[in-house]
């Protein structure tokens, strides 16, 4: 289809992901380059890079890899109406999680700050 063809140092450097993890998204199955080279080398093309950012934002949701499969393997994926999980609820999961470890942070540095603090009546 003549679309530009990217290593896979350079997915990794527009992605943000590393080159290790997109080698293992190949290697089970999740990601496969385009074609690679005679040395070896992988590449990428457009629908490779769609593919990807459609991992990344089911990722950053906090789904698991196993349930990105199963999404992205359903014959009807592009033409689903409704995913075989439902997204708000992995969303709001996700947030949950998030302000779960900010809070748990937020203790610990009180409770770091408390140790440090000979004028606090707690320590």
């Amino acid at each position: 289809m003549g679309w530009m063809a990217y290593t896979v140092r350079q997915v990794a450097g527009l992605s943000g992901v590393s080159i290790r993890t997109l080698h293992f998204y190949d290697e089970v199955g999740l990601l496969k380059p385009a074609f690679v080279s005679a040395g070896g080398y992988r590449y990428y093309e457009e629908p490779q890079l769609l593919t990807l950012q459609q991992i990344l934002f089911y990722r950053e949701l906090g789904l698991e890899l196993k349930e990105i499969q199963t999404i992205l393997g359903r014959a009807d994926f592009e033409k689903a109406a409704k995913p075989p999980i439902d997204l708000t609820e992995a969303f709001n999961r996700e947030v949950e999680n998030r302000r779960g470890r900010e809070d748990r942070e937020r203790d610990l540095d009180d409770g770091l700050d408390r140790s440090f603090d000979p004028t606090d009546p707690k320590r």
